[in-house]
């Protein structure tokens, strides 16, 4: 009996195809530098060759070292580079056609993590609030037993400076937090919820 294949969400099928142009990018790119390095080996060979000959010392292994040297370098380069380059042009061609064909499945799927994301960054900035308030009491409280012991307060508690920080972070409450989403399908904010932020 034939079992049905699960076909991989639109987005893992994106990465899918993202990584196999990846792929054939890193592939053409050997392939260039193999070819730098053919020719650098040819002409190394070529120099120590020469050097020897001019000396007229005969070294078979300079010999030898620059025939295959040759054979490195005379492969067919440009239609090796040519042929990687048309396979990534197919590869960028798969990409952009899953994508053209799946958008509004991949915006479905994205939307969810838009959302969380934003709604992630506005839950950590009003903890930082909350944990600046936090610290600011725990130096309030020493503050206050401080001063039945007869210590010079200001000179044993440091500044905590949190004032600037937690200005800055209501200031960032006050606004909506961009949800991640192209305009054209509906990318829009968190509104900020104004009785936490006067809280």
């Amino acid at each position: 009996m034939n079992r049905r294949r699960k076909t991989p969400a639109a987005l893992e099928q994106f990465e899918q195809l993202r990584v196999a142009e990846q792929r054939r990018r890193q592939e053409a790119r050997a392939i260039e530098l193999e070819r730098q390095a053919a020719n650098a080996e040819l002409h190394a060979a070529r120099e120590a060759l020469v050097e020897g000959l001019t000396r007229e010392a005969e070294d078979p292994a300079a010999q030898q070292r620059f025939e295959e040297a040759q054979r490195k370098a005379a492969q067919p380069w440009p239609e090796r580079i040519e042929a990687s380059e048309r396979r990534v042009k197919l590869a960028t061609g798969d990409v952009a056609r899953f994508v053209h064909e799946n958008l509004d499945v991949i915006g479905a799927e994205m939307r969810a993590n838009a959302e969380e994301a934003a709604a992630n960054y506005r839950a950590a900035l009003e903890a930082v609030l909350l944990r600046s308030g936090e610290l600011a009491a725990v130096d309030g409280l020493w503050t206050s037993i401080l001063s039945y012991h007869g210590s010079a307060t200001a000179r044993e508690m440091r500044p905590l400076g949190l004032e600037h920080l937690a200005r800055d972070v209501k200031r960032a409450l006050q606004n909506p937090v961009p949800v991640p989403m192209p305009r054209m399908m509906g990318g829009g904010a968190i509104e900020p919820d104004q009785a936490e932020v006067a809280a």
